[in-house]
């Protein structure tokens, strides 16, 4: 979040001097200049509108419980299938958080009895995300900003095509604007459909002006919106399905906590073996007898174009869906923890070419044993 100007140090001193009764109560992340300054700069810095905001803000958390809201037992299903993944952050050190959100059946669950489940699980990743942000702060440094990415690939028009879905949509955004305002730094829409018009339309009548400034739309030109990425982000905290270099960034859950960062080593490129991979094949490499507290690590690299890669445990277990990774344009690394004994086998995917081979530079490597497998 940038810092204060002249005039919102000046705004802020008679904000404070305004909501003196309130900050009492307020912990220090609550009332440090940045966290004050969100409302002051969502309203403007007229102070009129932003005091009636903060005072509006504590009241629906008193209400709702808010303040203990992630304790809140909800039915196992939601987080299974209404999935987010926390990758790292952007050079400000800003979290990134990638939501697929075309995989999420959001009509199944906002027209049935779980539809306020649902909604107190966004509160509850809000909830988490300001958590995220108190916990890297420090009297000195305040974090107040999230990026996020809102992948649309495969999502239908019949999730917006339901009452529900729109009303459920509504009381979502509504929340956020009106309480945690200044929170997002950048939102990334990609592979947005045809009929996004519709959404977008949506989206405009419920968040500020100031809010949507900061949300950037792209269809499902990968090579486009890959750049917009990486002009803000590094490719090594990006998940290799959007453009970065970390194969595996799994799906977040509230229980993880703080650090749920992705895990891996860089081998050195001499380590790296070389396989052809041929138009329209897969190559694997299969690790058998792997026992249980083994870290698996790899990186793999291709001279040109990309390449699809997995993990698999056994004969039908896949631990990281496949995907196209852009390892011609940098190194693709990872890192998996074996919870259970077997044959791990990395897949790497150029089924989907129909000419190009593939000139793949691979190395894995096993802790506990420490040895490479080439």
């Amino acid at each position: 979040m940038a810092a204060a100007n002249d005039k919102e140090i000046a705004a802020l001193k008679m904000f404070r001097h305004r909501i003196s009764d309130v900050t009492v109560d307020m912990d220090d992340y609550q009332k440090h200049d940045q966290s004050l300054l969100r409302f002051l700069r969502a309203r403007d810095l007229n102070l009129d509108r932003a005091e009636d905001m903060l005072r509006k803000h504590l009241q629906w958390r008193k209400d709702e419980d808010i303040d203990n809201v992630r304790s809140r037992k909800l039915p196992d299903f939601i987080e299974e299938s209404y999935r987010f993944k926390v990758s790292g952050f952007d050079r400000q050190g800003s979290l990134v958080a990638v939501v697929q959100l075309g995989t999420w059946d959001v009509k199944k669950v906002a027209e049935s009895q779980n539809r306020q489940d649902m909604y107190t699980y966004i509160v509850q990743i809000f909830e988490q995300a300001m958590a995220f942000l108190k916990h890297r702060s420090t009297k000195e440094e305040c974090h107040t900003q999230i990026n996020l990415l809102i992948d649309f690939k495969d999502f239908s028009f019949k999730q917006i095509a339901s009452r529900a879905v729109i009303e459920l949509a509504v009381d979502v955004l509504s929340m956020f604007e009106q309480n945690y305002p200044e929170i997002l730094k950048t939102c990334w829409i990609v592979n947005a459909p045809t009929f996004f018009q519709v959404i977008y339309k949506l989206i405009k009548s419920l968040l500020s002006a100031h809010t949507m400034s900061k949300i950037k739309i792209f269809a499902s030109n990968a090579e486009e919106w890959h750049s917009a990425l990486l002009s803000a982000i590094d490719v090594d905290q990006l998940p290799s399905s959007h453009g970065g270099s970390i194969t595996t960034v799994v799906d977040y859950k509230m229980e993880y906590g703080f650090d749920v960062f992705p895990k891996y080593d860089t081998i050195a490129e001499d380590e790296m073996k070389s396989v052809t991979v041929l138009p329209g094949q897969k190559f694997s490499v299969d690790l058998h007898d792997i026992d249980v507290g083994t870290q698996i690590m790899w990186n793999f690299k291709t001279e040109s174009y990309n390449i699809g890669f997995s993990l698999c445990m056994g004969e039908n277990e896949v631990l990281v869906p496949s995907c196209k990774t852009d390892a011609h344009l940098h190194t693709q690394k990872g890192m998996w923890y074996c919870e259970k004994a077997g044959k791990y086998t990395l897949v790497f995917d150029n089924s989907f070419s129909k000419w190009r081979g593939k000139q793949l530079k691979y190395a894995v490597a096993l802790k506990n044993p420490n040895k490479f497998i080439m």
